[in-house]
């Protein structure tokens, strides 16, 4: 039996921009998804988890909308197999937010694998594999949750002109996440911004820089312990989500409504918008609606480890 097991991950700032060569910054967060694989004599693959049990030929594995990720992973490792596995997942992650638990998945399936095959697991190649997998079944991807989850702590985050993970300093930043009720996925959001960004080519050019020059000014505050800079640069990119096209009525209304608490520092949308979840930095009060979930987030710094 081998055991991995990865963080969850929360974008601070970069959301969207990162796909155009834009820096982001995401953290590891204090919720972990664990999987162990085991060996089987036969060749067959046994998945379980809280999502539902999947079982297939380690030769021909159908299409698999409950673990779409785990099976993208398994396609391009089969040639490396000769054996089948039971693979068993264990999440702390809620399935319905946006909380990295696919690039979780991933990245400690994919190192399990590599320990299976290879005795070892270099960091960066799980981060190749992982981010072309999730490009595999998303269409599109930076491999930022990804990075998040294997690297854990806090960091930056960029894919041009070549992919750069870099370190940033632990900041005394509570967090909470407040739950919009629903999700949209990531390759509808980005099918939804689509069009108008193809109307308006020179403007989006100009609001993805935009962007980036926020999150480049939100890096420095880290490196200096401002909380107060920082939280100001999550307000500005928030107004940079809504031009975008990714705030809807709920969102703008459940971050104004937090704004309202003098002793939050910033309130953004947290992900790729059109739903899933409000991100807030600062101390306050759960709000609770039917509408949303309080969720306290922590900083994790421990990434992707091999458990046994």
């Amino acid at each position: 039996m081998i055991t991995f097991s990865a963080p969850g991950s929360m974008i601070l700032l970069g959301e969207h921009a990162v796909l155009h060569q834009e820096p982001a910054i995401a953290c590891a967060v204090n919720r972990r998804l664990t999987i162990t694989l085991t060996p089987r004599m036969d060749n067959q693959l046994h998945i379980h988890s809280m999502l539902g049990d999947t079982q297939a030929s380690l030769t021909a594995y159908p299409p698999d909308t409950v673990h779409p990720f785990i099976r993208e992973v398994l396609i391009q490792t089969q040639p490396k197999l000769t054996h089948g596995l039971t693979i068993q997942i264990d999440s702390e992650l809620p399935h319905t937010l946006g909380l990295g638990s696919s690039a979780a998945v991933t990245v400690a399936l994919i190192a399990a694998l590599h320990q299976l095959t290879t005795h070892t697991f270099s960091k960066a190649i799980v981060l190749s594999e992982a981010s072309s997998v999730i490009r595999a079944v998303q269409g599109m991807g930076s491999g930022l949750d990804a990075a998040a989850s294997i690297y854990g702590g806090l960091l930056s985050y960029q894919i041009a002109p070549s992919t750069q993970v870099t370190p940033l300093p632990l900041i005394d930043m509570p967090c909470a996440l407040y739950y919009s009720g629903y999700k949209k996925p990531t390759h509808q959001v980005l099918k939804t911004i689509q069009r108008p960004a193809n109307h308006l080519p020179f403007l989006f050019q100009n609001l993805y820089q935009l962007m980036g020059d926020c999150t480049r000014t939100a890096q420095a505050a880290i490196i200096n312990q401002d909380l107060e800079k920082l939280g100001l640069c999550m307000n500005f990119y928030h107004g940079l989500l809504d031009t975008l096209g990714v705030c809807d009525l709920t969102l703008s209304q459940l971050t104004y409504q937090l704004r309202q608490d003098s002793r939050l520092h910033g309130v953004k949308i947290t992900g790729s918008g059109l739903g899933d979840c409000v991100l807030a930095m600062g101390y306050a009060e759960p709000i609770q609606t039917r509408q949303d979930q309080y969720i306290p987030i922590q900083i994790d710094s421990i990434g992707l480890r091999y458990e046994s």
